[in-house]
Parts: C-alpha cells; structure tokens; sequence
C-alpha cells in the first residue's frame, strides 16, 4: 500500500514538473535547434560540383559563397565554373537572395526563373533546373546570374545532383518553400472564420475574439510575401505590394496582443502603450520613398513585432497558458534567427516562417478552445434550464422554442385529483406516477414529438400527426405501469392552424369540455 502511494506521488510531481513553465521554456528552445538542424539537413550539399564557383559582379561583394548585399538600387552578380553532368541531372539552387535567376551553358541560356521585369518573389524557394542532354558528357561552363532589386546573395552553393535519385527530395522542397504557405494562409483564414464567429456568438468575449482575428487575417497576407510567383508585375507595384505586406505582418502582432490580452488580463495595458509605436512605425513603412529604405526599415519593425509577442509570451506566462508558452517562446527564438539573417548568410529565414504559423496558430487556437468550454458550458446550462429535472420532459421555458408546422397537432392533458394521490400516498409516489406517464407518453410518440410538463400534472404533446386511438393507448399503457392506482386523464385535441398559442387556447377548452364530462361520469 505504501509503495502505490509512493508511486502515485513520483507520478504526480513527475506529471507536475512536465508541466512547469521553465520546463515547457527549456523544450521550447530543444525544438528550435532541433528544428533548425532539419532545416540545414534540407539543405545540405547532396550532389557534386557544389564548390568552385567563381563569382563575378560590378558591385563590391564577396568571391565566393556564401554572400549577401543590401542594394540602393537593382544590381545582379554572376557565379560560374566548368561542369561535366549526365542527361538525367539536375541544377539545384538552395536558397539565392534576389528577384531573378537565369542559368547558362557556353553563354547560351537553358533556364530563367523570375520573368517578365524581375521582381519574382523566388527568394524564399528551393530551385531545381534540368540539364539539358544534348550538354551532357562533355565539359561545359555553367553560369548562374542573379538579379536583385533590394537585395543580393548566394547564400548557400548551388551542385548538381541526379535526377532519379533526388525526386523524392525535390517534392518535399516544393511543398515545403512553395506550397506550404497557401497551406498556412488556409489554416489562418479558417481560425480567423472561427475566432469572428464565436465572437459574434459570445458578447463578453468578442472583441478579444475578434482582435486576435484581424491580427490571423493580417498574417495570413503578410504570407503572400513568402509565396512563390515568377512575376509582380511593375517595380512600383512590387514596392507597394512589400509595403503592404510589411505593414499587415508588423501590424498583426499588435492585434493578437491585444485580444489576447483583452480576453486574459480583461484590459488592454501592453497593447495601449504599444498603438503608439505601431501608427510610428506603420507611418515610417509608408512613407519609404524607395525599397532600400523599405529595407532598412524592417529590422527596426521586426523589433517592434518580437516586443509585441513579448507582451503575449508574459502573459500567457502569467496566466500559465502552456501552449500560448511553448509556441510564442519558439517563435521568438525563430524571430531572433531571422533577424540574424541581415549578419550572417547562413541563417534560414524560413524558421521565421515555421515560428510565426506555430505561434498564431496557437494564439488561435488557444481561444476556440477556450470558447468550445465555454459554449459546451452553455449549452449544459441550457439543457438544464429548459428541462424539467424530475420528468425529463420540456419545462414551460420551452413554450417559446417548440418548432411546428401549421397542421401540427396539440395535446393538452392533465391528470385528474392528482392531488389526492400526493395526500393519500406521498409526494414519491406522485413523482414516481409522473415519470411513469412520461415514458408511457414517449414509448407512443417519436424523438421529435415535444412533450412539455407546464404545470404539476398538466402536460403539451405537440405532434406531427395524430393518430387515432393514441390517448387510449397511452393510458392503457399507463394502467400497466400503475394496476392499482384509479387514476384518469382529461385532455383536449387541436390542430395549429395559425399560432401555437391559439391552438393551445383551443386545446385548453377542449380538456375544460374533458374535465367536465369525466366528472359527470364520476357522478353518474
């Protein structure tokens, strides 16, 4: 018996410290760099040729990979060597920062990704270029050209790699920096449905609700930018598009902290001194007058962005939210991985990516979860409320709800001197003839028939139809359950012809004209 004990002890503390939130912090940070080694995983060189490139360009950049340069104005940078490929292989490109690649062999151009004026949004992608056979077999020299219209960078080696060996790895990239952010959009635009829907449904809550929405649907377009598309038209539209999509993104941190915080901490106090700071920085995004100021702009709102989810990570912290701890504590962690980008190439924005879905994700789903108790709650308590607890039957509060068609009927009976059973046998006993008359009643009607108990012995059946012979049936039924109870029923039919409460008024004369000639029967 001790040793139960002990053991159901260990358990629980065991249970308690996995729960902790210094705990649920620590395995945060284990899945970041868990995380952040299956992203260089993916990324690994799994081919030939990877190194040897020589790199060229009239702007003052590195010679070799990896590299990385914030442009004033679109540049481009070329790398080059000799190669020797078989018919089945392909070029892979990583990870290249810039608008538009274009590959050649011997100066003759076989591929370009990013066409119409170069402002593609490719950067984000995992490239894959055939290599065209009548090359194959002989030295050649390849060269990629990269153009750029605020940035510039190799920032992993581009290699070779057989085709048939690599297909497997080429469609998971292409899921996971192509197709995956539409996959993301979709989830956002589903919570956002959901968080707007609750919010309408529950008053206390909706503007917490409907905050933490607007901040999903802001994200979900900021993950436009992330899409992968050849071309975005003109270089003025694709400026204002960045703007656009910097601004919603940066602005939809303020949003989820403040209903996050609404709906937690019941006020907004973070999120109040931080609107200050977010129309500055929606102002300085707006008025860039060019993307290299755009550029140059977005570290310091990305800051802005990690002090919001802060706020969010303190109070999830305070309120002991364990899946608003482990999220939002991952994404910070990405965030500030992202942020090193801008310094050292070899950091993978798509951890960016990975956090903030993670983080918003939660945010959202935290709340619909939050809101599933509180309406199941609800609707307990509504159950309760529009049931009679002894009989199971509708109470009188349920008068209002019944659904009914015109040419439904309305039965309303009562029993008669029910209360001369309470005098002579007891109040159980009462209550033990009303519950059997209940079941007698529903073993003769369907699920959908509604049976509603308005008074002590008084009850409305409202039916579909009815069907002759129904009452006595009933009571035949009830005679069983009760042999030696001499008990009888007054009870008055009516159709509903225009409104429930007529019918009920007709019903009611109906069981008057019952009552009265059971009494003359009594008396005869």
């Amino acid at each position: 018996m001790n040793t139960l004990k002990t053991d159901t002890t260990f358990r629980v503390k065991a249970l308690k410290l996995v729960k902790s939130r210094p705990v649920i912090f620590v395995t945060s940070i284990l899945l970041f760099f868990a995380t952040y080694m299956a992203i260089l995983g993916l990324y690994a060189v799994k081919g030939r040729f990877h190194s040897g490139w020589v790199v060229q360009s009239k702007l003052q950049i590195p010679r070799k990979i990896p590299f990385y340069l914030n442009l004033e104005k679109p540049g481009s940078a070329e790398i080059s060597q000799k190669v020797e490929f078989n018919a089945e292989d392909y070029l892979a490109i990583p990870r290249v920062s810039g608008n538009q690649v274009t590959v050649y062999i011997d100066e003759q151009q076989i591929a370009q990704i990013g066409e119409g004026h170069g402002t593609g949004n490719i950067w984000m992608s995992f490239h894959w270029v055939r290599m065209p056979e009548r090359y194959a077999g002989r030295p050649v020299v390849l060269k990629v050209k990269l153009n750029g219209v605020y940035d510039l960078g190799f920032r992993e080696n581009p290699y070779i790699i057989n085709g048939n060996e690599s297909w497997i790895f080429r469609v998971i990239t292409a899921f996971l920096f192509r197709d995956s952010f539409w996959l993301i959009s979709g989830v956002f635009l589903v919570l956002a449905f959901l968080l707007f829907k609750y919010g309408s449904i529950q008053k206390q809550v909706r503007t917490g609700y409907w905050l933490t929405a607007i901040g999903i649907l802001l994200s979900a377009f900021y993950q436009l930018d992330y899409t992968y598309r050849e071309d975005t038209g003109s270089f003025e539209f694709y400026f204002m598009f960045r703007k656009l999509a910097l601004i919603a993104g940066f602005s939809a941190s303020w949003f989820i902290l403040a209903g996050i915080e609404l709906y937690l901490v019941h006020s907004m106090r973070w999120a109040k001194y931080m609107s200050a700071l977010l129309i500055i920085l929606v102002s300085a995004l707006a008025l860039c007058p060019d993307i290299f100021w755009l550029k140059k702009v977005t570290p310091v709102a990305a800051l802005l962005a990690y002090s919001n989810w802060i706020g969010v990570l303190v109070i999830a912290y305070q309120k002991r939210r364990r899946l608003l701890i482990f999220s939002i504590s991952f994404f910070l962690l990405c965030l500030l991985a992202a942020l090193a980008t801008t310094l050292f190439p070899r950091f993978h924005i798509f951890l960016l990516q990975i956090g903030s879905s993670f983080a918003i994700f939660a945010a959202g789903y935290s709340l619909s979860q939050q809101f599933r108790r509180l309406y199941d709650s609800a609707a307990i308590f509504r159950e309760k409320s529009i049931h009679d607890p002894l009989t199971g039957a509708f109470n009188r509060y349920y008068l209002d709800e019944i659904p009914y068609d015109k040419g439904d009927s309305i039965i309303l009976f009562d029993m008669d001197h029910f209360k001369g059973i309470n005098d002579t046998h007891g109040h159980q006993a009462g209550d033990s003839v009303l519950r059997g008359w209940v079941k007698c009643v529903r073993q003769f009607t369907r699920e959908n028939d509604p049976l509603v108990r308005i008074g002590g012995d008084e009850f409305i059946l409202v039916l579909k139809y009815v069907r002759p012979g129904i009452m006595t049936d009933i009571l035949s039924e009830f005679k069983e359950y009760f042999p030696g109870l001499a008990v009888s029923f007054s009870f008055g039919v009516a159709e509903i012809k225009t409104t429930i409460e007529k019918a009920i008024e007709e019903a009611d004369a109906g069981m008057y004209r019952s009552k009265v000639d059971n009494r003359s029967d009594r008396t005869r």
